[in-house]
């Protein structure tokens, strides 16, 4: 397991970076001392960070080559940029500068010159510390090979050059330095300030990345013996501990398994250990005029030391960073696969089981100790082994699949699964990630089986109901034509009684013979309109292109009689657009419309009617506008109803059912339908349907 994870870090890239915890940087420079006692506690530390800095600077300064100001080996700048970033920045930069300027009026007595070189000293750790903080995640930059990187570019090689900058210019001004000897003076000093942050810092910062989960035995083992093979191969190649060196031999290179190993097999601050112990035997075989890097010249031997100090440090710190990440990723992949629900199995090249996650024994009902060494075909159906082989090379040749199928698990029983492959996820691996999805096939069954039972149920009930509209529709038809037999009787008689016998029949006589006559022809209109209405909610409506103009010539010449009659005046504003819908149903609406238009006029007022068309962006809307009694806005609706009437029908004829006819029709011909009105101003009724796509030639 440990080794394909280890190979799945590496292939994936997984960035994995903990939370990081409040540092007391952060703390400090949110918390400012408030207390007496932490004043005092504050001073107390920059007192002992100054005097650290000091004796740090004075021992280095021993060393001093080319100026008695500048040395390559300076660990006071390790030391302030360690102390800035663990104890913050914004309390402790007062040590660092006092500790600066003491060390170097210490040295040269020059107040000036000490003034600038403790500015730049001061500035070089401020800086550093603010990079760091902002771009390297503080004290936390172990953590990631990115923030190794930074710690590396920002907080030691770029703000080394602070300090070198204002120093060099106040050596040159203050001590009367040499400007031809300034370029030797400014590289001994980087490299010392870098070679102090490189060293130095992960050291003292690192502890506190350590873990608190304790060590079994076998590593306090190992680490005790990696400690003592760094100092006896640093001693021997540096400071010739066994008398077998007869000269500066290239050995160097022999501590670099050293630090490899250390990277390795421990945690990152081993590392800083590692390199401190190797930079403490080497800068020893320079006193001593041991080591591989001794010259004829001081400065050259300890130019040469520190060099490979540097090179050492970086290399150990990043090579750490990097082993240290994809530890975490590959210890976060390996949680991720223990702990999932999903079934996650690995394959090699002959589809054969190489490890299984805890899921995917619980879904085969297998161990894993079963499964490595199985097959695929092993757990699948045996109907479909000879398909699987088929689908498991296609899945070689295209490299990803996914599906249902059906697994067998060890105890005989199929369980239907849903996964995902990729092959090659890791060379000559391949990922399977499956999930039981018996119950959800379970459900869907259930749901497509009531479906079934539904559609069944509401055919039968839509074939009943057919049945009783067609019982319906024939009894309608019996009812309309039984009732209208005797309608047809009563009117006929009604009139023949008048011509006949109206000489003998006294004015009231035949005026109820009237009255009987005209109710029959009313009750047989409203028997035919509730006929109609009826076969507009039943019958199938084919719509089709239908030329409006056509529709209102036909009305207006079925309807010349009744406007004659009334002194109606209809005006058509030609030309009307072609519309999709049904020419039956829509000469019925308009015969409707107009009839009511020339019907429901004012006292002493000519009946005039404007029938035109308007386009509304896909539809064309049929407007029939008169100038007669109007409708109050709150009955504009109700008039659509059915059997609804606002006038008495001695002054206005008619059966109710009329716009209700109207409504019905535009419905069913995807229409809509409705009037703009004011009492006694007229009525503009309108109609709504789609406009026909224009005429291929």
């Amino acid at each position: 397991m440990r080794g394909w994870t280890e190979k799945a870090s590496t292939a994936l890239g997984v960035d994995v970076r903990p939370a990081d915890p409040p540092s007391p940087a952060k703390t400090a420079a949110a918390s400012p001392p408030k207390s007496r006692e932490q004043v005092v506690r504050l001073v107390l530390l920059n007192l002992a960070l100054a005097a650290i800095y000091f004796l740090g600077g004075s021992l280095g300064l021993r060393l001093a080559s080319p100026h008695p100001s500048v040395t390559l080996v300076w660990p006071p700048s390790g030391i302030a940029l360690a102390s800035l970033l663990l104890g913050g920045a914004r309390f402790l930069w007062p040590g660092v500068f006092v500790g600066a300027l003491a060390v170097n009026i210490s040295v040269t007595g020059h107040v000036v010159s000490s003034l600038g070189i403790a500015l730049g000293n001061t500035l070089e750790g401020l800086v550093a510390a603010i990079l760091v903080n902002r771009l390297a995640a503080g004290r936390n930059f172990f953590d990631r090979a990115g923030d190794v990187f930074r710690f590396i570019l920002f907080g030691a090689l770029t703000a080394s050059t602070v300090s070198v900058a204002i120093g060099v210019v106040s050596l040159a001004l203050g001590e009367g330095a040499n400007w031809s000897n300034l370029p030797a003076i400014a590289m001994s000093w980087w490299l010392g300030d870098v070679v102090s942050d490189l060293v130095l810092v992960p050291l003292f910062v690192g502890w506190t990345t350590l873990s608190r989960r304790p060590w079994p035995l076998l590593r306090w083992v190992e680490a005790a013996f990696m400690i003592v093979v760094v100092v006896s191969v640093a001693g021997f190649i540096f400071g010739d501990f066994f008398n077998i060196m007869d000269g500066p031999y290239p050995v160097s290179f022999m501590v670099l398994p050293i630090v490899v190993w250390s990277a390795l097999r421990f945690p990152q601050y081993f590392s800083a250990v590692t390199v401190f112990i190797i930079s403490a035997l080497t800068l020893y075989g320079h006193l001593t005029g041991q080591g591989p890097f001794v010259r004829s010249s001081p400065h050259e031997s300890l130019f040469l030391v520190q060099s490979f100090i540097a090179v050492t440090a970086i290399t150990s710190l990043v090579m750490a960073a990097v082993v240290a990440e994809r530890k975490r990723a590959r210890d976060e992949l390996h949680a991720l696969f223990e702990n999932t629900q999903e079934a996650i199995l690995i394959a090699n090249g002959d589809s054969r089981y190489v490890d299984a996650n805890p899921a995917a024994c619980a879904l085969t009902g297998y161990t894993r100790a079963e499964l490595i060494g199985m097959k695929v075909r092993d757990i699948t159906p045996i109907a479909a082994q000879d398909s699987g082989i088929r689908q498991w090379k296609e899945f070689l040749r295209t490299g990803k699949m996914e599906g249902e199928y059906a697994i067998r698990r060890r105890d005989g029983r199929m369980v239907e699964v849903e996964f995902r492959a990729v092959a090659n996820f890791l060379p000559g691996l391949h990922l399977s990630v499956m999930r039981d999805i018996t119950e959800r096939k379970q459900a869907e069954h259930q749901v497509r089986r009531l479906n079934e039972e539904l559609e069944r149920r509401v055919e039968e009930r839509t074939a009943k109901l057919r049945e009783a509209l067609r019982e319906i529709d024939t009894f309608s038809y019996s009812v309309a034509h039984d009732l209208r037999g005797p309608l047809r009787a009563m009117t006929g008689f009604s009139e023949a009684l008048l011509q006949d016998f109206s000489p003998n029949l006294p004015a009231e006589g035949q005026d109820f013979v009237l009255r009987i006559a005209d109710a029959g022809r009313r009750m047989d209109a409203l028997i035919m309109d509730i006929l109609a209405y009826s076969r507009l909610s039943r019958d199938e409506v084919p719509l089709d292109p239908v030329g409006l103009e056509d529709v209102v010539n036909q009305v207006l010449t079925n309807m010349a009689k009744e406007i004659r009659e009334r002194q109606a005046t209809v005006t058509v504003r030609s030309p009307l657009p072609r519309v999709v819908g049904h020419a039956a149903m829509l000469e019925q609406v308009v015969t409707n419309l107009v009839s009511n238009a020339v019907k429901f006029s004012r006292r002493g007022v000519a009946p005039e009617v404007v029938i035109r068309a308007e386009s509304r962006g896909g539809t064309v809307r049929l407007w029939i506008e008169d100038n007669g009694i109007g409708i109050s806005p709150e009955y504009q609706e109700r008039v659509f109803g059915l059997f609804q009437r606002l006038n008495p029908v001695e002054a206005f004829p008619g059966t109710g059912v009329g716009l209700a006819i109207v409504r019905r029709a535009m419905e069913r011909m995807g229409g809509s339908s409705g009037v703009e009105s004011t009492s006694g101003q007229g009525s503009r009724f309108w109609v709504e349907v789609p406009q026909a796509p224009p005429a291929t030639a």
